[in-house]
């Protein structure tokens, strides 16, 4: 699997780069549409309209799983998939972002109580199990919006199910990619211009590749859905 997880990395590089000028387009407008409000707090100076981000952002970046599913797949996709994607979405995506945001509260909050309730070496053990149960909420993010793609009817619940046995189940390559992945975000943010242009698409398409092969290594795809690599 750790082979296999780089492949389905270069896959995903090969792929954005064939569908580089869509891939672009769609990826300006979900950093437009996802951070509308926090441009909107920088140019009046007060803090409240970057709170659109909790609407906009996560509506921006379900949106884009359609057409990464797609890529991923070896469809063609156009535009109106984005906007489909949106209006089908919007609703789970809020509430996938809530989900997160509560999630970073309480490893927080438990990190804090004991950290203050403990004063040995048991801190780090507690903190440890903590830290390790929060890895493994954020692993299942990668395959989060691939697993509401693949499903007949869309389930928020059922995809984070899924999500997480399938990290449980192949640890390492999801580890891997995980990784991997937040390697090209770092780089992308710092580069600056791969932000605008691609990075998003790349890694919606990054974690469908990988999320689609691990359910074809799982037997709940039957075939391969990709045979240049995935075999």
């Amino acid at each position: 699997m750790i082979g296999k997880a780089f492949k389905v990395v270069w896959q995903a590089l090969r792929d954005t780069w064939g569908d580089l000028f869509m891939l672009s387009v769609l990826n300006f407008i979900w950093f437009l549409g996802g951070f509308s409000g926090l441009f909107l707090a920088t140019l009046v100076k007060v803090w409240y309209p970057g709170l659109l981000a909790i609407v906009t952002f996560p509506i921006a970046t379900a949106a884009i799983y359609p057409v990464a599913y797609r890529v991923a797949t070896g469809k063609a996709f156009h535009l109106s998939d984005y906007w489909d994607g949106a209006k089908a979405y919007w609703w789970r995506a809020i509430l996938w972002f809530l989900a997160n945001i509560l999630a970073i509260a309480l490893w927080y909050v438990n990190l804090d109580f004991y950290a203050q309730l403990i004063r040995n070496e048991w801190v780090l053990l507690v903190g440890g199990f903590w830290t390790s149960i929060f890895f493994v909420w954020l692993l299942t993010q990668m395959h989060f919006w691939p697993m509401m793609m693949v499903q007949e009817e869309p389930n928020i619940v059922h995809a984070w199910r899924n999500s997480v046995i399938l990290v449980l189940r192949f640890p390492v390559f999801s580890i891997i990619v995980g990784i991997l992945s937040v390697i090209l975000i770092v780089l992308s943010t710092v580069l600056v211009a791969p932000l605008f242009l691609f990075m998003m698409g790349l890694v919606a398409v990054l974690y469908s590749n990988a999320t689609l092969t691990l359910l074809v290594e799982a037997g709940i795809i039957e075939g391969d859905y990709r045979p240049d690599y995935t075999r």
